[in-house]
This record gives C-alpha cells, sequence and structure tokens, in this order.
C-alpha cells in the first residue's frame, strides 16, 4: 500500500508530536479514509522527508508523531528555470503541474505583447497562494521534497534583463537550431515560453539581443500548454534524469 506524502509549511524534528492543519487533516480522513496507526510521509519543502505515524485521526486536526528522517529526494540532476506566458482558463494550472512533475527547479509568469490574461495585485497574490498550491501538489503525489520556487509575475523585458549563468533558450517555431542540436553553456537552461499566438516579432529580436538562443521542435505548431512540457521532457531525457 502506498504511504501518503503530505506537505507541511513548519519545522519538522523527529520524535516529536505535531498536530496537523485542518486542510491535511481533512484530507487524510476524509479522502484517504487514513486511521490510527497509518503511517504518512511528511515534507517542508527544505529537504528530504519523515516518515510519522498517525496518532489520533481526526479530520479537523489529526496528531502524528514524527520518525525517521529520510534525506533522499528525487530532484534532477538539471537544473530548469521556467519562464513562460500566463495562460487563459486551466492550461496554465495544467503546465505547473506537470512541469513539477518532469523536475523544474523554479516557474515565473511573464506578461508578453499577446498576453489576454490581466491581473492586478491583488488578484495577482490570490492567483499566486492557488498557484502555489498546485506545485505542492504535484510534488506530494510525485514524490519531490523540495517544492520549485515561485516567481513574481514580470514582462518579458524585465526577465530577459535578470542575469543568469544558465543557457537561456526561446522556444521558436521559425528558428533554424532544433532544440536536439542543443548543448547546455551553463549551470542548466533558462527556458522562456510564449503565449498562445508566440512572441511577437519585436519580443524575438529583443530576446537574441539579450543573448537568448531561439530552438525549434520540428514543424508542427503546439499549444502553450503542450510546448513547454515537450521541451522539459526533452532536456531531462538528454541532460537530466528522465529515461
Amino acid at each position: 500500500m502506498r504511504v501518503p506524502r503530505v506537505y507541511l509549511d513548519a519545522d519538522i524534528r523527529g520524535g516529536e508530536t505535531l498536530n496537523l492543519p485542518q486542510g491535511q487533516s481533512n484530507y487524510l480522513c476524509k479522502a484517504l479514509r487514513m486511521q490510527r496507526g497509518r503511517e504518512l510521509w511528511l515534507f517542508n519543502g527544505r529537504s528530504g522527508a519523515w516518515l510519522c505515524q498517525i496518532y489520533e485521526a481526526d479530520a479537523k486536526q489529526t496528531v502524528v508523531s514524527v520518525g525517521e528522517f529520510v534525506s533522499e529526494n528525487a530532484e534532477s540532476p538539471l537544473r530548469i528555470d521556467l519562464l513562460i506566458a500566463l495562460s487563459k482558463g486551466d492550461r496554465f494550472e495544467l503546465v505547473l503541474q506537470k512541469a513539477t512533475e518532469l523536475g523544474v527547479s523554479s516557474i515565473r509568469p511573464i506578461t508578453t505583447e499577446r498576453t489576454d490574461v490581466k491581473l492586478n495585485a491583488e488578484r495577482f497574490q490570490k492567483k499566486h497562494e492557488h498557484w502555489r498550491g498546485i506545485l505542492i501538489s504535484a510534488c506530494e503525489q510525485c514524490g519531490r521534497n523540495i517544492v520549485p520556487e515561485l516567481f513574481p509575475l514580470v514582462s518579458l523585458k524585465e526577465a530577459l534583463d535578470e542575469p543568469t549563468n544558465r543557457t537561456a533558450i526561446l522556444l521558436d517555431p521559425d528558428a533554424d537550431q532544433p532544440i536536439s542540436a542543443l548543448e547546455p553553456k551553463g549551470n542548466g537552461f533558462r527556458l522562456f515560453i510564449g503565449p498562445e499566438g508566440g512572441f511577437s516579432e519585436q519580443e524575438a529580436n529583443m530576446a537574441i539581443n539579450a543573448g537568448i538562443t531561439g530552438v525549434s521542435l520540428g514543424p508542427r505548431i503546439l499549444r502553450t500548454e503542450t510546448a513547454p512540457l515537450a521541451v522539459i521532457s526533452i532536456l531531462q531525457s538528454k541532460f537530466g534524469d528522465l529515461g
């Protein structure tokens, strides 16, 4: 039987007893039907995980006893920072979930000329909290103990101005260089993905002038939620730990 994994934003120490918040307690007791004596893994996104045992199962507040700490993690040796334009509906959330499962190190939402989604500061803060919850849930499911960093929203120009020691690439269907011919020149990759309709010509030129390498995936145009997952999979397969 699979041992459930639960994220807890708190200091965790072996040998102590912890009261889990209502959200996690409700999930364990009602969704998973966990009872006294069952085991679960707790992780706080900072290192490994702790094997715990349920001492008291209650949907409002479950009590667990913290056992041994295991330092193993499922992090990829390849660092990928994903910078992706906002998109409508649940497509952006799908990318957040699957990119986390595929091992990205960080995600930064960006705005571009063709970005349709408009968020003020208050709406973005609510979205940011919701999106981080998606990353945490994905980590609970896939076995990662470190939650990818979710950066604030910036414009493409602001993102291009940020210093980096990673190989920066931009997905461009008109690029001459296929992604299969790519070789890393730094510490991992910084991947730029545009909105529906892609980056404008001005934005593409701005990226090239900033030292970004344009790469293509082939003859087919992929949707904004498909493209990043395809690129990440290729990079992880070629340079990381996928397959």
